[in-house]
This record gives C-alpha cells, sequence and structure tokens, in this order.
C-alpha cells in the first residue's frame, strides 16, 4: 500500500471524529498530503509508523520516527537556500563589538543600533538586512512595552506593530508586495473555496497573476486556531500548486522540486512550512525553519535575530523560485472574476453538491508539453 493510499484510508476511518487535530489530519489524507513534523500520537507520522511496526517480521528492528523520515527521506527533503552572508556579516560585527559585553539592556540595544547603522553590505542596495535589524533594535529602544508583561497584545498589535513593517522590508525591489487583510486569494476561489487569508505575497506588475505564498496571524498558539488556520493555509497553498501545475510547461523531472511556501505566526512565534508533489498523487507538508521574534537582549544574543531573519530572507527567495515557475497566461483575466448580481442569489462554488472539487475547475493549460495533472495532482477536497 503507498503512503498516499494508507493517509487517505486513515482520514476516511476517522471523518466522525470533531477534535480539531482529528479534523486537521483528516482533511489532509483526504486532501493527499503528507504531514510529517507532527510526530505525536494520533498523527498521520505515528499511525504510519506502528503499521510498519505491526507488519514487520520478528527478526526486523523496531521502525522509529528518526528511522522512518530517513527511508522517506527522497520523498521530503530538497535544497534549501542557505543562510544569507549579509546576517553572517552582521553578526559577526555585533559580536566584535557588542554581544557578551555586561551593559544594561537599554544601553546594550543603543550599542547594537550605534554598530548596524555603520554597515554597508554590498550587493544589497535595498538595504534590506540591515533594516530588518534595525527594525527590531528600534522597536525595543523606543517600545520596550511590546516585550514586557504590562500590555496584552491583539492578533492586529502584532501584525501592525510587530511583522508588518518586518515582512515588507524583505520584498524591496522584488516586483513582489505584501497584500495585507482578510483577502480570499483568486485562486482559491477558482477551485471553489472561500478562505480569507491574512496575506499573500502579490506580483506587483500583475497583480491578476496567482500569488507566490499564504501568511497567517494569530496572537497565541490555540489548538483550535492552530490547526484552523494550518488547514486553510495548506488547502490555499495546494491550490496554488495545482494551478501552477496544470497552466504551466512543467516537466515531470520538475515537479517534485516546486515547494509553494506559507508562514504561520503566533504572537513572536514564526514557522516556515512549504508543500510539493513528491511523488503522484502524494504531497508533502515540511517545516523549513522555525524562529522567535527576539524580546529579551538575552534571546538576540544567542541568535534569535539572526533566525528569524533569515527565515523572511528563505521565504522571499522561495517566492521568487515560485514567481519563476509561475507563467503567466493569456487567461488570467478568468482568476480575477467580478461578483455578479447571481452570486448574490446562487451559491457560487463550482460543485455545491460534492466535497471534491476537482483540478479541473482551473483553466486548461494551452500547451500540450505541460504537466499532466491528472497523473500528478489530486482534487481538492474542501472539509466544509
Amino acid at each position: 500500500m503507498s503512503v498516499g493510499t494508507f493517509i487517505g484510508q486513515l482520514a476516511r476511518n476517522s471523518r466522525s471524529s470533531q477534535e480539531r487535530r482529528n479534523q486537521y489530519f483528516t482533511a489532509l489524507g483526504m486532501n493527499g498530503v503528507l504531514d510529517i513534523n507532527d510526530t505525536l500520537s494520533g498523527g498521520q507520522l505515528h499511525a504510519i509508523l506502528n503499521r510498519m511496526n505491526d507488519d514487520r517480521s520478528n527478526e526486523t528492528p523496531s521502525y522509529s520516527t528518526d528511522g522512518l523520515k530517513a527511508l522517506m527521506g527522497p520523498l521530503i527533503y530538497g535544497v534549501l537556500p542557505p543562510t544569507p552572508g549579509p546576517v553572517f556579516h552582521l553578526e559577526q560585527q555585533l559580536k566584535e563589538n557588542v554581544i557578551d559585553q555586561i551593559e544594561k539592556d537599554d544601553r546594550q540595544w543603543k550599542k547594537w543600533y550605534e554598530v548596524i547603522k555603520k554597515q554597508s553590505i554590498e550587493g544589497d542596495k535595498s538595504e534590506r538586512y540591515i533594516d530588518s535589524y534595525i527594525h527590531i533594535i528600534k522597536l525595543h529602544m523606543y517600545h520596550p512595552t511590546l516585550f514586557g508583561n504590562s500590555m496584552t497584545l491583539s492578533e492586529q498589535d502584532y501584525v501592525i506593530k510587530i511583522w508588518y513593517g518586518f515582512v515588507e522590508t524583505f520584498f524591496r525591489c522584488t516586483d513582489i508586495e505584501a497584500h495585507w487583510g482578510d483577502t480570499i486569494p483568486n485562486i482559491v476561489l477558482i477551485y471553489g473555496i472561500a478562505m480569507r487569508m491574512d496575506s499573500q505575497p502579490l506580483d506587483i506588475i500583475n497583480k491578476s497573476a496567482p500569488v507566490y505564498g499564504i501568511d497567517e496571524f494569530e496572537e497565541e498558539v490555540f489548538s483550535s486556531n492552530y490547526y484552523k488556520d494550518k488547514l486553510k493555509a495548506v488547502l490555499s497553498v495546494k491550490a496554488h500548486l495545482n494551478y501552477l501545475l496544470t497552466c504551466n510547461n512543467i516537466p515531470d523531472d520538475e515537479v517534485n522540486k516546486i515547494k509553494y511556501p506559507f508562514m504561520l505566526v503566533a504572537g513572536f512565534e514564526i514557522e516556515l512550512y512549504s508543500l510539493h508533489l513528491a511523488a503522484p498523487g502524494l504531497y508533502v507538508l515540511n517545516s523549513i525553519h522555525s524562529a522567535y521574534f527576539p524580546t529579551t537582549v538575552k534571546e538576540a544574543n544567542e541568535g534569535s535575530i539572526k533566525a528569524v531573519v533569515s527565515l523572511l530572507d528563505c521565504f522571499k527567495t522561495i517566492c521568487l523560485n515560485i514567481k519563476t515557475y509561475q507563467k503567466v497566461r493569456n487567461e488570467t483575466h478568468q482568476v480575477n472574476r467580478r461578483k455578479s448580481m447571481n452570486d448574490r442569489t446562487n451559491d457560487t462554488r463550482r460543485h455545491s453538491n460534492s466535497k471534491s472539487i476537482s483540478s479541473s475547475t482551473a483553466p486548461a493549460s494551452s500547451s500540450n508539453t505541460s504537466v499532466d495533472s491528472t497523473k500528478w495532482t489530486r482534487d481538492i477536497w474542501d472539509p466544509k
């Protein structure tokens, strides 16, 4: 039995569960998506491990989670962008001039600021790395109450005061801009799913083109919200990945190299994921990076600025990779469909009588050399 068939069977057997985490894994299984990051009991990886150990012979040693990931390695892992050189340069300057010196926190931040603003990095004309460090340092210098226990931050506080400027900085001079607010990506609407996303990297020149990633924000990590937001993001990037493969000339041997990214942000914590087609009908969800926005000098000294800046840079790099694959076609006007009067009195979903929404709802490719979507992609199953 293939992995895709097993997780699908597992999902069909657990569709009656009302627990949010189980509903998340049910939806993933029905969509052919394997989440390799959740190793806890009740997750897909745990179920696969149990099945393998049940089927093994007495002479075969028990499989472990690490051993299972090693076996699945060719399906899971790809080449990730390296940590940017400018980050190493800035960290080295801080270590030589500031870190490990005994100072009060406010004086420490001022010293960090003085060192960073003097730097000039070759090849970074947009100064995105320097300004990212300065953004974090200035928040601590001029808005220290954001990081104390005396102030309770809402979701929008985190978005506007902490993350907005930070994310915007990384898309300078890339022809990509972050589109903020609870909006539904156009491609998601094509597949008949009404899911509002907090932020989407868009093409500046052609805003009718599909987005290059997804961002979801929440104020704290609550189990119900976490799995709800994560599922929204997974289904959204799957819709975009299906559309990209259906509408572009991508050779079969390139399909599993295309990773569609999304970020989940909960308060000061951020995690970067990617979804890709590892094999026909099997999508793999992988956690690429995780980091914490530094809330103290101690965390900054331990490398938290380096981690969060590297994560955002990696997200930008993957979005740019998607941009190179995504060839906007003449049919893009179909993506940016205006609301009609009929939408006010009728269900706009393409298949209102079925929860399985076929990838055939996407525009057909104009080329005979593009990937056969029926061979690689799977229909989108909407849990609603």
